[in-house]
C-alpha cells in the first residue's frame, strides 16, 4: 500500500512540474508572421514570375532572397524545408512505423531523399523484427 501511494505522488509530483511549463506551447501570431514574411514576398514574386529561376534572382541581387537561407545543390531549385518531419530523423520514422512512417515522410517533406532514408529504417526495423522473434522462438524452443 506504501508503494501504491509513493508511486501516486511521485506521478501527481510529475504532472505539476510539467503543468507549470504551459508558456512553453503559446505562439506569438505576429512574430511568426514576420519570420515568413519574407518567404511569403518570395512566393508572391515566383508566382507572378513564373520563368524566373534561383541563378536569375542571384545575378540581379534580388532584395528577396536577403532573409532567406538558400540551400541549393544543382543551382535549378531552392530547398526552404531543411529539417525532417518534428525533427526527428527520417531514418527513424521508417524504423519505428514502417510504411505508415514512409509516407509521413513523403506527406511532409515532398523530398527522394528523405524517402530514402525512411526506407533503409524501414528496412532495418523489419531485419531488427526478424531477428528479435527468431532469437525469441529459439529462447521458447530452449525452455
Amino acid at each position: 500500500m506504501k508503494v501504491l501511494l509513493a508511486f501516486v505522488l511521485c506521478v501527481l509530483f510529475s504532472l505539476t512540474i510539467q503543468a507549470g511549463q504551459s508558456d512553453l506551447f503559446k505562439v506569438d501570431d505576429k512574430a511568426l508572421i514576420a519570420q515568413f514574411g519574407s518567404l511569403t514576398e518570395l512566393e508572391h514574386f515566383v508566382s507572378e514570375n513564373n520563368e524566373v529561376t534561383l541563378a536569375e534572382l542571384q545575378a540581379n541581387n534580388n532584395t528577396i532572397l536577403n532573409d532567406i537561407a538558400i540551400n541549393s545543390s544543382d543551382g535549378s531549385t531552392i530547398s526552404l524545408l531543411q529539417e525532417p518531419p518534428l525533427g526527428i530523423p527520417s531514418i527513424i520514422w521508417g524504423f519505428c512505423l514502417g510504411a505508415v512512417g514512409m509516407v509521413i515522410v513523403y506527406i511532409v517533406t515532398e523530398s527522394q531523399d528523405e524517402l530514402l532514408k525512411s526506407l533503409w529504417g524501414c528496412l532495418l526495423g523489419g531485419v531488427a523484427w526478424v531477428i528479435l522473434l527468431v532469437s525469441l522462438s529459439s529462447l521458447s524452443v530452449c525452455i
